[in-house]
């Protein structure tokens, strides 16, 4: 036993692993002074962070061609912007959302002609939100009682041409109605 602990301090000895004496400095490995030394950055992606690859404009379809009229308050194209969504203008502390606000963002339906379509209530204008967790993206018209929803799959370096499905919501009837498959095509945006 003695042996073994006399090998030992030894071994760490010269490794440079016994402790100072008092008035010493800790002596360093070679190796550690060759090394350079580089500091490990982690990055966490929130669960509903911004996903920069996704701004920009985007025609929507569904199973009956170009979105129109027949989906409530949908527009045929949507600009997704970066800001995040506010209910109102007039009052701008108030966000959406169960994360203040922050995974809600702005968005803009679109006309055909690239035109700001035209929203019946403007207390509550369109929204799109990412989730990480399922590398899918919801772009919402739903005005706080009916409207449309698209809800696609979207992972990273895939957003030009996105497939998932549209739901729309209502207050009365059937709560919830699968309207079938939906695309996004991402288009130029007009200026």
């Amino acid at each position: 036993m003695r042996r073994l602990l006399a090998v030992s301090l030894l071994v760490s000895g010269r490794l440079g692993l016994a402790q100072p004496m008092l008035g010493q400095q800790k002596a360093t490995l070679p190796w550690q002074a060759t090394l350079p030394l580089q500091k490990v950055r982690v990055t966490y992606l929130s669960r509903n962070a911004l996903r920069r690859d996704l701004i920009g404009c985007y025609a929507l379809y569904y199973e009956r061609g170009r979105v129109d009229a027949s989906l409530f308050d949908a527009a045929p194209s949507a600009r997704l912007d970066s800001m995040p969504w506010r209910r109102s203008a007039s009052r701008e502390s108030s966000s959406f959302g169960a994360s203040g606000g922050r995974a809600f963002r702005s968005m803009t339906g679109l006309s055909r002609a690239g035109h700001p379509a035209a929203w019946h209530r403007p207390a509550r204008s369109p929204s799109w939100r990412a989730d990480s967790l399922t590398d899918s993206v919801r772009l919402s018209f739903i005005d706080g009682f009916s409207g449309p929803e698209f809800v696609f799959d979207a992972p990273p370096g895939q957003t030009n041409a996105l497939r998932g499905r549209v739901f729309v919501f209502s207050d009365h009837g059937p709560t919830v109605t699968d309207r079938g498959p939906a695309r996004a095509i991402r288009e130029r945006c007009p200026p």
